[in-house]
């Protein structure tokens, strides 16, 4: 009888070993996905933050090209032969092309 006695002592102790090895062990866990959780919530919270200023840049820059395109149709439909020649510029009239291969001047 002493010798069961023992046993389940020896058992009981053992259990509560078990016991608070499994509980530090799920408290450090539950530390570990908390910090865990945390740092992925305010990563998700600063790309979204980062991602509306890329964004409002974004529309800046749109608006900067637009204005940029409508001054450039402006100034295209400026520039015709006629104003060319009052800067000065002038037709040629014997048209040489350079080609890549042996860099030959050709003339057409």
């Amino acid at each position: 009888m002493e010798s069961q006695t023992y046993s389940i002592s020896r058992l009981l102790y053992i259990l509560e070993s078990f016991q608070k090895k499994a509980v530090w062990f799920l408290s450090i866990f539950t530390l570990i996905c908390a910090v865990l959780y945390g740092f992925f919530v305010v990563s998700t919270i600063l790309n979204v933050v980062e991602r509306e200023k890329i964004l409002s840049e974004l529309a800046l820059v749109g608006g900067d090209i637009s204005s940029l395109e409508s001054r450039y149709e402006e100034t295209a439909n400026l520039i015709t032969i006629d104003f060319a020649k009052t800067l000065g510029f002038y037709e040629v009239r014997n048209v040489k092309y350079i080609t890549q291969t042996g860099l030959a001047l050709s003339s057409n």
